[in-house]
């Protein structure tokens, strides 16, 4: 990749010029190349693809999904502790804790399906 302003050869994937710092543009792909690097048929539109592969929702699906079940996990975990050290109170918080996260759980998997 050579530097627009100096033109001084510099290595691939720089961000900016060994000699003169200026930031360097990378070389745009031709689209050859992108589809190999994509993977990726060219006659589906692009929000397909992302609809067939579950996208953005459903990655966020899954990750709030792993969210409650760890507030679940850890909820009722901390409850327990907390009643064998005699903080009931706590215990009590806890366990509500816990509860939304089974709740959340059931809704995340109910709403996949």
């Amino acid at each position: 990749m050579s530097c627009p302003k100096c033109g001084a050869t510099n290595r691939d994937g720089a961000l900016f010029c060994d000699s003169c710092g200026e930031p360097l543009v990378p070389d745009v792909q031709r689209p050859a190349e992108r589809s190999e690097v994509d993977g990726l048929d060219d006659e589906a539109p692009q929000d397909e693809r992302l609809l067939d592969k579950g996208g953005l929702t459903g990655l966020m699906a899954t990750d709030w999904t792993l969210h409650f079940v760890a507030a679940a996990v850890v909820g009722f975990l901390l409850g327990l502790v907390m009643i064998g050290m005699g903080y009931y109170a706590y215990s009590v918080f806890f366990f509500v804790i816990g509860l939304v996260g089974i709740l959340g759980t059931r809704y995340m998997l109910r709403a996949k399906a």
